[in-house]
């Protein structure tokens, strides 16, 4: 089985959108974790969601939605991990000027 994961990532003027999403190559259930980091001059700010979601053959799944205030000079980064009974997924997500670790 295939599993593929990602943090799709959209600017909504002034908010950064956050969009997990998986997919799978056979139908399989999945539980998913996304933690995201930010830093700003206004202090920071940790968030994590989770659930499960049932993944349908060869369908891209979105599994949430995160909207993040990205002021200027923000530090943001997310994390995705998916599993199921079949393996395991992971991706990441770094605001351009972000370090790796903030």
């Amino acid at each position: 089985m295939n599993l593929q994961c990602g943090i799709r990532a959209t600017d909504k003027g002034g908010l950064i959108q956050l969009a997990p999403w998986a997919r799978a190559s056979e139908t399989v259930r999945g539980r998913y974790t996304m933690s995201v980091s930010k830093s700003s001059s206004s202090g920071s700010t940790e968030n994590r969601q989770s659930g499960e979601a049932e993944l349908r053959a060869g369908e891209e799944q979105v599994l949430s939605v995160a909207a993040i205030n990205a002021e200027p000079g923000a530090k943001l980064s997310a994390r995705l991990d998916v599993q199921t009974e079949f393996g395991v997924c992971h991706a990441d997500f770094i605001l351009p000027g972000t370090p790796r670790s903030i």
